[in-house]
């Protein structure tokens, strides 16, 4: 008995150091790659849905909202449709004839027309030229400007008469008298107007 037993345990003991020698020098020597790939993928057994199983993941299923994918072949139509660019717009074809305008307005005709400015005739003096003449130096407002008029002359159709140091003598077409003192503006328009109305 004593012997059996030794035996039985010096078996042991030999596929013992066997077992673990085969270990150890497995783990020092790395597998393959692809037994290490093929090692990796975990086998799984089939799955056996129970009826419970199916009911509680079909009411998930009702209670979730459906999320589509833009990629499946049912929404490939919609995503080509978003990339394609707007189309421009037609611009209008003009038929050739211009838009009717509307006339400019006329500025607001006034009741009377502005009124000339009266012209005044101022005598400025006596000057005897190099030949010995006698000249009055006559100004009208209009003009701005003075000239030399000797005796027989006209201004604005006033024939000049004499000529002295402090008045001038002047008639009209009709021989009325007018006289021009110095320095003093005459109004050609009243006075001549003033003339007619003292005719006889």
């Amino acid at each position: 008995m004593r012997t059996n037993a030794r035996m039985v345990f010096l078996v042991a003991l030999i596929a013992l150091v066997l077992v673990s020698g085969w270990w150890w020098w497995k783990l020092s020597h790395p597998l393959p790659y692809k037994e290490i790939k093929m090692a990796s993928t975990p086998r799984t057994r089939p799955h056996v849905g129970l009826g419970i199983d199916n009911i509680f993941s079909e009411e998930q299923k009702k209670m979730q909202p459906e999320t589509t994918n833009p990629f499946d072949a049912e929404n490939i139509e919609f995503y080509y449709m978003s990339l394609t660019p707007p189309e421009k717009p037609v611009p209008p074809v003009s038929t050739g004839t211009p838009p009717v305008q509307p006339p400019p307005r006329k500025p607001p005709v006034t009741g009377k027309e502005p009124k000339p400015s009266p012209v005044y005739l101022t005598y400025k003096g006596l000057f005897q030229r190099t030949d010995g003449k006698i000249t009055a130096l006559i100004e009208n407002s209009r003009s701005k400007q003075s000239e030399f008029y000797e005796a027989g002359q006209e201004v604005f159709g006033l024939k000049i008469n004499e000529i002295g140091m402090e008045q001038i003598s002047l008639t009209n077409d009709i021989g009325v008298e007018v006289i021009i003192k110095r320095g003093v503006p005459w109004e050609l328009k009243k006075n001549i107007a003033g003339m007619k109305e003292k005719e006889p």
